[in-house]
């Protein structure tokens, strides 16, 4: 499985959607590619989790943005999308639930 994930990724990486992300959304994709299930590659994450894998100044405000960035480049498809929840609604136990998706393959 760890081997799958490194071969998506070194297919990923060199692609303009990955490179042009903003750090936070690059940092939230890696998180949710080793937490993803393989070969579905699909998985959920707790907003907790987040906040430990990328430090805890990781607010749900950059949360969002992140979210909005990953499934904006086709990158990763949120199956309960939360971009529009503000920080008085939000539950600190809220759970992610996404697919990575595949990209098209590059043009030459």
């Amino acid at each position: 499985m760890v081997k799958e994930k490194l071969n998506f990724l070194k297919e990923v990486y060199p692609r303009e959607e990955f490179l042009t992300l903003p750090l936070d959304a690059a940092k939230l994709y890696l998180v949710l590619l080793i937490a993803a299930e393989w070969p579905e590659k699909e998985g959920n994450i707790s907003f907790k989790t987040i906040k430990k894998a990328l430090g805890h100044p990781f607010l749900v405000n950059r949360l969002g943005k992140a979210v909005s960035a990953l499934s904006d480049r086709g990158l990763i498809q949120f199956d309960q999308p939360f971009t529009r929840m503000s920080a008085n609604h939000f539950h600190h136990d809220l759970q992610l639930y996404y697919k990575i998706k595949e990209l098209p393959l590059a043009t030459k």
